[in-house]
């Protein structure tokens, strides 16, 4: 489990995005060391099973979800990614019900 210290987004046009992405989103951990890549696929595209490449994950995901994980990565803190079994996941730390915003 490793947390997520800052990210970087990249928004791609057209009708295919770049290559069938719509937008990638770079994790980045405590010393800006890549911790993964995802991979957010235009509407009609394949989501692919997950990769890695050079040591760092590549998550595929369909472009329904780039907007919530942007929110979870802008609004949440503590992020987390971690890989459980063969998936990776990206959370939050638990939190007190009715924490609301601050």
């Amino acid at each position: 489990m490793q947390q997520v210290h800052s990210y970087e987004v990249a928004l791609y046009a057209g009708p295919r995005g770049n290559n069938g992405n719509r937008g990638v989103i770079y994790l980045r951990g405590p010393r800006e060391e890549l911790l993964a890549v995802i991979h957010f696929r235009a509407a009609g595209e394949e989501v692919a099973e997950d990769t890695e490449r050079l040591g760092v994950p590549h998550l595929q995901a369909p472009e329904s979800a780039l907007q919530g994980t942007i929110d979870l990565l802008r609004n949440e803190k503590p992020i987390l990614f971690s890989k459980i079994g063969e998936k990776y996941r990206l959370a939050t730390f638990e939190e007190p019900v009715g924490e609301g915003e601050r």
